[in-house]
């Protein structure tokens, strides 16, 4: 039986069985990921037993195979059909706890206490519990009364653990040692997925009301909710509660939602930094009170924080050296190009110098004809873009550092008529739009796709391990962006069809 006395600490092994396979559940037989919920499992085993005094899935001669089948596939019969006594609210509790899926039993320990302490002639709080009267007739064993008072005493010791376990749980949850950050430290994706162990304890430390809240930069793109849902697909496989909290591309409402979630109870958070100079409190008020944090994007003067590093420099260069790369193929040397810029975003400025210097460093005549310091969404990029369209402007390449503000540029040149072929756009993002739009040679010509999926996928496992006590790198580097052309489309295809 898996040990009750160290929940957390000492999780039975994925693929291990220990102790007689009557007291194994579903999940150790298949093998796969356990928890504390397998803990609550061999609770509700020795209840049953003990109200019915027999266990849930017994075979003649105890044939191993058989049992483990009955285990993983079959019902166990209802408590109730072998003792009439029981009453239907205990019955619910010992049913739902041999629930053969985890995420349908009881959560923790806590959950399953307050389940028995309203059930009638059962309290936890006074250490008692008075076992139903179980019939000869329907009795698969003679229980004299020496057997009867032994068995008694049995269950009061569970349910006494029981309570020595909720006393501890409540205190481990906020006293689970996180490690300290070594100062710049690095590492990969590889080096922040938690072990079992570590989510079991994750899962301890949030308990039924904490949670992890993502404070977004906004919700308004594609990359921008794909992420928010991609790290609730992950919080839910991880078992541990998840909620998003939109800051809407305003600064000044980050701050206001960093500390709404964490007066709801959020017990870590993501973040999305959008103007990191303001932030400097709220990241060190977590520092103080031992918040763990991850910040998705780099910044410089944070010491108690995981940070993403996507090396958004180089993911410019990539973009500017394609750029480059195209006039240069077509004997043009001195482009006009126009930059879409967003200082709130903390990643911006890398992303345009090093479209910049690379664009510069291969094509030195090219001119950098405005930097337009709003151009976050469609909207503003398709005004920034109008507005220089009608000022006569000659505009032979746009850059904009996300794939939002090439779509508000695409819109802005179709209506004022400008050929698709006539102006190149290229952006960072590799969203799904753009990439249609690339095949369809439709003004877009570079995308430079970013291992979004992998930065969700890291933020949590990051704050997981954290929160199960495991160590971290400070910052996790992120793959390297790909860049993305109707060119490498078409390649990619046809390789998919030979």
């Amino acid at each position: 039986m898996a040990k009750l006395s160290d929940v957390g600490h000492e999780i039975t092994e994925p693929g291990t069985m220990v102790g007689t396979a009557l007291y194994v559940s579903p999940e150790q037989v298949r093998g796969t990921n356990i928890d504390t919920r397998t803990d609550i499992y061999s609770l509700g085993i020795i209840l049953y037993e003990m109200v019915t005094g027999q266990p849930p899935f017994k075979t003649a001669n105890l044939n191993l195979l058989a049992t483990l089948y009955k285990i993983e596939y079959e019902q166990p019969t209802p408590p109730s059909e072998l003792n009439p006594n029981i009453s239907p609210a205990l019955e619910h509790v010992i049913l739902q706890a041999l629930h053969k899926e985890p995420r349908e039993r009881f959560f923790d320990v806590q959950e399953m206490a307050d389940a028995l302490n309203a059930i009638p002639d059962i309290s936890l709080q006074s250490h008692s519990f008075v076992l139903p009267s179980l019939p000869r007739a329907v009795a698969p064993i003679k229980l004299m009364r020496r057997y009867r008072y032994m068995l008694g005493t049995v269950l009061a010791l569970c349910i006494l653990m029981m309570i020595v376990l909720i006393g501890n749980s409540t205190y481990d949850q906020f006293h689970i040692s996180i490690l300290p950050l070594v100062p710049n430290s690095r590492g990969g994706i590889d080096d922040v997925i938690p072990t079992s162990l570590e989510i079991a304890q994750a899962q301890r430390w949030l308990g039924n009301q904490g949670f992890i809240a993502y404070v977004t930069c906004g919700l308004d793109t594609q990359s921008q909710a794909s992420r928010a849902r991609e790290m609730r697909d992950f919080a839910e496989n991880y078992g541990v509660n998840y909620r998003v909290y939109n800051s809407a591309l305003d600064s000044y409402k980050q701050l206001t939602l960093i500390e709404q979630a964490r007066i709801e109870g959020a017990r870590a958070i993501i973040l999305c930094p959008l103007q990191p100079s303001i932030l400097t409190d709220s990241l060190t008020s977590m520092d103080t009170v031992g918040i763990p944090y991850v910040l998705t994007d780099i910044i410089p003067e944070t010491t108690g924080g995981i940070m993403l590093d996507e090396d958004n420099l180089d993911l410019g260069r990539l973009a500017g050296d394609s750029v480059a790369e195209r006039f240069i193929k077509t004997g043009q040397t001195q482009p006009n190009v126009l930059i879409l810029d967003y200082p709130d975003y903390s990643f911006s400025d890398e992303r345009a110098q090093g479209f910049i210097d690379a664009l510069t460093t291969r094509l030195p005549s090219a001119q950098i004809i405005a930097r337009d310091p709003v151009a976050a969404t469609r909207a503003q990029s398709q005004s920034s873009v109008a507005d220089l369209i009608s000022n006569g402007r000659d505009i032979d390449a746009v850059f904009s550092i996300t794939d939002t503000g090439a779509y508000g540029t695409v819109t802005a040149l179709d209506d004022a008529g400008i050929a698709p072929q006539t102006v190149m756009v290229a952006s960072i993002g590799g969203e799904s739009v753009a990439l249609d739009y690339i095949f369809k040679d439709y003004y877009l010509a570079i995308s430079v796709d970013v291992a979004r999926e992998a930065g969700s996928h890291a933020a949590l496992d990051a704050l997981v391990k954290r929160l199960g006590g495991g160590d971290t790198p400070q910052i996790v580097n992120l793959p390297s962006g790909i860049v993305i052309t109707r060119d490498i489309m078409e390649e990619q295809s046809a390789s998919e069809t030979n």
